[in-house]
């Protein structure tokens, strides 16, 4: 007979999953900002011809999404960016292209944007820094580690950054190692890990239930999951994306991105007994995987 005390866990984990399951991406009632918009995500791309069940070619470990797959959507569709910051310290998402900054209010992710330039890169002790710019002033700016400073080269998957400042005000960003994915939906965000064993983690994290914040250096940047499955596996996708697929019974999660600039997109579909109860898309995502034009 199981022990009480596994009962237990497994019944909490299944309240937690039915709660996350159940909630719609409706916006609530009440008006929005003036000075903000709500941004309705864009449809991940159709499953049309598949590819076997193995990962893409990962882009070169770096401070920035140059080379990697890394995209934010608006009402003009997506837009590839350099920068992904889903703050573990503060309620925002931040979205840093080029030449356009986007801060995101958790939850729902009512959107305020504007132009700006990036500076030079400044490299300091392990970390590397750029201003963010308007009418050539600082307005923030951004932080990286060294991927270097970060151990083994494989376990440096996701672009380094550490740290958003808007006007005064620093933001700690999600980062762990050998992350594939890191999505961004109205009401959570999400992680896919592949493990040093080879297994794939999935991990998503509420907005309106912000876990316990854990900084652990080479351990990366995080808080409490919400959500947590282990022993995912990688499953048949669109040509030039990735899908994972992660089992806790009766829930199964089904998280799938694209790396085509042509045809962006990502989502996270939840099933229970085999059955799709709920389905979230991104409004910004970055992979692991090289960024294919």
């Amino acid at each position: 007979m199981p022990h009480r005390s596994t009962i237990a866990a497994l019944t909490g984990l299944c309240v937690t999953l039915l709660s996350a399951c159940n909630d719609t991406d409706a916006p609530k009632n009440g008006t929005e900002p003036a000075a903000s918009r709500r941004i309705a995500p864009a449809q991940t791309p159709a499953p049309t011809p598949t590819k076997p069940d193995v990962g893409l070619t990962l882009a070169t470990p770096s401070v920035r999404a140059d080379g990697a797959a890394a995209f934010v959507s608006d009402s003009g569709g997506w837009t590839p960016i350099l920068y992904l910051c889903d703050a573990v310290d503060a309620s925002r998402v931040i979205a840093v292209s080029r030449s356009e900054l986007w801060v995101f209010a958790k939850p729902g992710l009512d959107v305020t944007r504007q132009t700006i330039t990036i500076g030079r890169e400044d490299p300091g002790a392990g970390s590397i820094a750029r201003d963010l710019l308007r009418d050539g002033v600082a307005v923030g700016g951004v932080r990286s580690i060294n991927p270097a400073m970060l151990g083994p080269a494989p376990a440096t998957t996701l672009p380094t950054l550490s740290s958003v400042r808007i006007g005064e005000r620093d933001s700690r960003c999600r980062w762990l190692p050998r992350a594939r994915l890191l999505i961004v939906m109205p009401k959570r965000s999400a992680i896919v890990t592949q493990e040093a064993d080879g297994s794939l983690t999935y991990r998503s994290f509420d907005f309106d239930k912000p876990g316990t914040i854990s900084d652990g250096g080479e351990r990366g940047t995080s808080s409490t999951p919400t959500v947590e499955v282990r022993g995912g596996r990688h499953v048949s996708a669109p040509a030039g994306a990735e899908s994972y697929q992660f089992a806790a019974a009766p829930w199964t999660y089904r998280v799938t991105a694209s790396a085509r600039a042509a045809e962006p997109g990502a989502s996270v579909t939840v099933l229970k007994a085999g059955r799709e109860v709920s389905r979230s898309e991104a409004i910004a995502y970055e992979m692991a995987a090289a960024r294919i034009d």
